[in-house]
């Protein structure tokens, strides 16, 4: 058993969510679906997402940014797109290379373009380059907090500035091969990053270190094992997630606390109200001042995080990085209920179970009435099928017609014509007429033993796939059997079975990380009569593209 927190579908999503962002001063939710078709929907009075605009962006879209009651679009191909709330275009900044990188800095955007040149955009309109007033080349990273823009360029440079002056730099730690890996903000404006020295550097160090400043004064220096992926700002400092799946405080002091473990690389953090959720793999990982680590499992990777303080909520989405499955819905965490204690298997109820449709009772099923069937059917289906009726009624009108033709007296000699001749034929072929007995009674038989029969249920493993892997040479895949097929429900196991004969999995549904190669893999299923059946599939997986 574990903790875990309730989740619901917010929205279901029609296509795979590249972006998401939420505002708290105005509760609007914006996402893209694809790459291109942005959404953009208002959380009303009863806290449902109600859509307010639907629209396809001329590129696809890089950044995604709630700025000014705007929301920002950023591209790689023309630059800035500035919208409404209700998705109308209020005017659009070319930026020649595109947009990589986006982020709000009091009534400006700080942008990093194409070609790592630092950018400040007022009012949507005014464009200046802060690369080419000091000097800057191929920055790979940056930040914006308060009064201070922060960059690390491609040397290892890093610098801290306004759009006045550069406030102070990093002394640089020899001059070939120091890298910033990463970098962030404490909650009083602390710097820190993460670098790595590839080559020979001035010191006896260690190839990945910790570095905390405070107003270009070194606080901390300290060597680390793994690498750092994502950061946010919290409580009395930052909260920092690395590669290995640990998640760990770094306080004001310089010092570092672990927190969590998830065993997998941190995507993304959020830090509110005293929670702290890390998204990890397929799960969400969370918790409270002074209390256990949650645990939610989600359809796709949740790569984005938002909060919202007011409701107490996380939205969260995500894909499954697999083209052959279907959109995976944007969710959300409530922070104010009481934690719930789950079986691991169950964390996935809240994204498969669907809600079943309502039957009908027999009187709406037999009350004659066919407005309802009408009303679905086209112009020519309704002729038709009034014809049909007609001809119905026009046939029974015959049929009386001609029983009332027949005579009284003429009845009963035929009747007893055909009685006298049937018992004629069955003296002189007694042997057929016993045999036609039988055979209707085996009809007969067969037919009143049909609707007890037990059928097998139909495995099946999906269609074969073939999908391309990451920069690591491996791919998550998602073996589906859900198409699978009982018509009496009463499928008791599921198993997956490996080439080497291994069982990997007892569920419907399993994810794998897949290294390049060609795989096989059967699934079985028993009903509880113990029947079974089994469909195998086969996962090819290629190396990635080069281009």
């Amino acid at each position: 058993m574990l903790f875990t927190r309730g989740a619901s579908r917010l929205v279901e999503s029609e296509g795979k969510v590249s972006h998401l962002m939420f505002d708290e001063a105005t509760a609007h939710l914006t996402w893209v679906e694809g790459t291109r078709r942005i959404h953009i929907a208002i959380l009303d009075e009863n806290d449902q997402c109600k859509m307010t605009s639907v629209f396809e962006h001329r590129n696809d879209v890089s950044s995604l940014q709630f700025h000014r009651n705007q929301l920002v679009v950023g591209d790689e191909i023309d630059g800035l797109v500035f919208y409404d709330l209700e998705g109308s275009i209020l005017g659009q900044q070319a930026i020649d290379a595109g947009v990589v990188q986006c982020v709000p800095w009091g009534q400006c955007l700080v942008v990093l373009d194409g070609l790592g040149q630092l950018l400040s955009v007022k009012d949507g309109q005014t464009v200046s380059s802060l690369s080419s007033k000091f000097g800057f080349e191929d920055i790979i990273m940056m930040d914006a907090s308060g009064d201070s823009i922060y960059i690390a360029q491609q040397n290892g440079a890093v610098h801290c500035l306004d759009e006045d002056a550069i406030l102070w730099s990093r002394p640089m730690r020899g001059t070939i091969g120091e890298r910033i890996t990463g970098m962030g903000l404490t909650e009083q404006g602390n710097f820190f990053l993460t670098r790595e020295g590839h080559a020979l550097v001035a010191g006896d160090e260690e190839a990945i270190e910790l570095e905390l400043w405070s107003k270009g004064e070194l606080i901390l220096r300290d060597e680390l094992r793994m690498r750092l992926l994502t950061s946010c700002t919290g409580a009395v400092g930052s909260y920092l997630g690395f590669d290995n799946g640990e998640v760990h405080h770094l306080q004001e002091d310089g010092s570092l606390k672990l927190i969590m473990e998830t065993q997998h690389p941190i995507f993304s953090l959020v830090h509110t109200q005293g929670t702290v959720a890390a998204s990890s793999w397929f799960f969400i990982h969370g918790i409270d001042a002074n209390g256990p680590v949650w645990k939610v499992e989600h359809q796709g990777m949740a790569q984005w995080l938002h909060t919202d303080r007011q409701r107490g909520r996380i939205y969260f989405a995500g894909d499954d990085q697999n083209d052959y499955t279907d959109a995976e819905p944007i969710g959300w965490i409530d922070l104010k209920g009481e934690l719930i204690e789950m079986d691991p298997t169950e964390l996935s109820l809240w994204f498969t179970t669907t809600s079943e449709s309502m039957g009908l009772n027999a009187e709406e099923l037999y009350n004659g009435n066919d407005d309802d069937v009408l009303a679905l059917l086209t112009e020519t289906e309704r002729e038709s099928m009034n014809t049909q009726e007609m001809n119905n009624g026009e046939l029974d009108l015959l049929l009386n017609a001609m029983s009332n033709d027949i005579s009284p007296t003429s009845e009963p000699q035929s009747s007893l014509m055909a009685d006298e001749s049937d018992l004629l034929d069955a003296l002189n072929n007694p042997t057929e007429s016993m045999l036609m007995q039988e055979d209707e009674d085996e009809l007969f038989e067969a037919l009143s033993s049909q609707h007890d029969e037990i059928l097998k249920p139909q495995a099946s493993a999906g269609d074969d796939q073939r999908l391309r892997a990451d920069d690591d040479g491996t791919c998550v895949v998602l073996l589906n059997g859900n198409g699978t097929f009982d018509p009496h429900q009463q499928v008791k196991s599921w198993s997956w079975i490996e080439a080497s004969g291994r069982e990997i999995a007892t569920t419907s549904q399993v994810r794998l990380k897949l290294p390049l190669g060609v795989h096989s893999f059967e699934l079985r299923v028993v009903d509880q009569q113990g029947g079974w059946t089994s469909d195998r599939l086969t996962v090819t997986v290629l190396e990635g593209s080069t281009s």
